[in-house]
């Protein structure tokens, strides 16, 4: 049985004003954290290695195959959970991956989030939800891909095999962004 059971992959240059929530939040979930880092100077590489984070440096190719090389270097692991690095799990989603990791349930081979925004001092409720996000999936089959809109690119995640959006909780970001989890639907 393989003994790597998650693995947190995140992307990052220059976030050291959210990188630090992101990994303080999922400390004492997962067995390891990689981020992969484009050349940060603000001491963002500084503090990840400071928690016990590998980092690994790569030059930026484009947010997709950035996501991409990161996720495929956690690709021995049983769930990789793919954060951006201003995203962080509340309890409520910590608790749940914690689960849906120990369960290791063969039913579904990935779960996606509702994605919380914080912006000027409050939760938007109402603007961008829900903003389901593929983020638990299980190691080595899950594929990064650029979803263009006419003004900006934005990544997404796609997976053969089963998936569940989970309702019971939310991934939080700041614009200070958080993520969580809600129960399947």
């Amino acid at each position: 049985m393989n003994n790597k059971r998650l693995a947190v992959a995140i992307i990052t240059k220059n976030n050291i004003r959210t990188i630090e929530e992101t990994v303080v939040s999922v400390q004492g979930l997962c067995d390891h954290i990689l981020v992969v880092d484009s050349g940060s100077t603000d001491g963002t590489i500084e503090f990840c290695k400071s928690q016990g984070v590998e980092v690994a440096h790569r030059d930026w190719p484009g947010v997709a195959d950035q996501k991409q090389f990161c996720i495929d270097a956690c690709a021995d692991y049983q769930w990789v959970l793919s954060l951006d690095s201003d995203e962080s799990l509340d309890e409520t989603l910590f608790e749940g991956v914690k689960s849906i990791v120990a369960e290791n349930d063969s039913q579904y081979d990935g779960y996606s989030f509702n994605r919380k925004v914080w912006f000027m001092n409050g939760w938007l409720d109402n603007v961008f939800q829900p903003e389901f996000r593929m983020r638990l999936f299980r190691g080595g089959i899950a594929v990064a891909l650029l979803k263009w809109r006419p003004s900006a690119q934005r990544e997404r995640v796609a997976m053969t095999g089963s998936r569940c959006q989970v309702r019971w909780a939310s991934l939080l970001a700041p614009v200070n962004m958080t993520l969580g989890l809600m129960p399947a639907i």
